[in-house]
């Protein structure tokens, strides 16, 4: 599987040439080959302005270009299409997916209706049509490589070029006197949180340090801290504010100490675990902006002072994952779901057909995927939510998808026969 873009790599793009490579390699051994897609659109502009050859081909073009070197792929419909929740799963194996649908009618329900609502399916098929745009995706990279430049001119170290959907701080560098192993992007992280109120997320020793059959803990490659960008959420006045937050912590940045994990689970650490703090801290002042836009609907956001702050990422374990968002100004935590849906989309909701069999959001949502993918839908789904574990073959729960995912299948067909059949789908 290959992840376009590279999220843990400072949101890279793959080129249109390495996935040529790797699917003609993968073929070779008769390995399928897979793509992470839920950054698929930035990654197809990636390459439009990147990759020689590709400059006048537009985006989806590219984006079905690059799906045609796959046996399938996954998608978090949360990223790149602009949705709250869904997601689903492609193949092109006609077997795979007898066996995928069959495992499905046991342990999830009908096809068609899963874990996703039709207003659901809607507006992720709307989603995906507007991602596409090649003006929002021109916003898109340049409001990013907007933060970045302004952090380089500023000395600030930071992962460059910019990717697409997050700045990415170099914590290592940004904090050079902490060693790895007292997660000097951990401190980063809580570091901004308290100056400015912007949650952030470290990518690190934290994320990867441990291994979670021995216990031993090791520096993962790179410590660094991820600020992933809502899409369509903040404007240049929110993203100036996150610039002075960094530059005022990047100020006194050798008063920052280091933390230790004091309670963390087994795997996934990061999600949960609590750490404590040594850092002294200087007071700073804030100011705030007025928006130069026309405003359809607004989420008020709660201006905290410092000592609300050091309040709230103290009784988080100063963690910011375990922060209320209530009490976050700048949320920079994740892009997964956190996008402002459009006008079209809330009122593709409203459309939403929540028949068991034959939805008619089912078979639009399909016709989207075939018309971007080639693919069609069998199944949608909601990812991440709380179902109750199957009792399945162990076949089923070694080296194999999760029954629970949807997924989109092409059988290929013959000379002006049109699309292959649908199929089932995992979690």
């Amino acid at each position: 599987m290959v992840t376009a873009t590279n999220k843990s790599g400072g949101g890279q793009p793959v080129s249109m040439a390495n996935i040529r490579e790797i699917s003609q390699i993968a073929r070779g051994a008769g390995i399928p080959f897979y793509i992470d897609a839920c950054r698929f659109a930035e990654n197809a502009h990636f390459i439009r302005c990147r990759e020689p050859g590709y400059e006048n081909t537009a985006a989806i073009d590219i984006a079905r270009e690059m799906f045609s070197y796959a046996d399938g792929c996954t998608m978090s419909a949360k990223k790149d299409a602009f949705a709250n929740i869904g997601g689903f799963l492609c193949t092109n194996d006609a077997e795979l997916a007898h066996q995928e649908r069959n495992i499905l009618i046991l342990t999830e329900g009908f096809p068609t209706y899963g874990g996703l609502a039709g207003r659901d399916l809607e507006a992720i098929a709307v989603g995906l049509r507007e991602i596409l745009d090649e003006h929002y995706l021109d916003y898109r990279l340049l409001s990013t490589r907007y933060v970045v430049e302004h952090l380089r001119d500023a000395g600030i170290p930071v992962v460059a070029p910019a990717g697409g959907h997050a700045v990415y701080l170099d914590a290592r560098r940004f904090l050079p006197h902490i060693e790895p192993l007292q997660y000097p992007g951990q401190s980063l992280v809580v570091e901004l949180y308290i100056e400015a109120g912007i949650r952030s997320v470290e990518i690190g020793t934290v994320m990867f340090g441990a291994d979670p059959h021995t216990n031993e803990e090791h520096p993962a490659r790179l410590d660094l801290v991820r600020l992933a960008i809502p899409r369509r959420v903040y404007t240049q006045s929110h993203m100036d504010y996150v610039l002075e937050g960094i530059n005022l912590v990047w100020e006194r940045r050798c008063d920052i100490r280091g933390m230790r994990i004091v309670q963390a689970p087994q795997f996934l650490r990061h999600f949960t675990a609590k750490f404590r703090l040594d850092s002294s801290m200087t007071a700073t002042q804030k100011r705030t902006w007025a928006e130069p836009f026309k405003i359809k609907m607004v989420e008020p956001l709660k201006m905290t002072t410092r000592e609300q702050r050091i309040q709230a990422i103290r009784e988080a374990g100063y963690n910011t994952f375990l922060t209320r968002s209530r009490d976050v100004y700048i949320d920079l935590l994740t892009d997964s779901g956190t996008a402002a849906m459009s006008d079209r989309q809330w009122a593709a909701m409203m459309l939403g057909d929540e028949a068991y069999a034959g939805s008619e959001n089912f078979l639009s949502s399909g016709g989207c995927y075939q018309g971007i993918l080639r693919l069609r839908i069998s199944r949608a789904d909601a990812p991440g939510a709380r179902r109750r574990k199957p009792d399945v073959p162990a076949s089923y729960q070694t080296g194999r998808p999760y029954p629970g995912q949807y997924v989109l299948h092409y059988n290929a067909p013959a000379p002006g026969t049109g699309w292959g059949d649908f199929c089932g789908r995992y979690r």
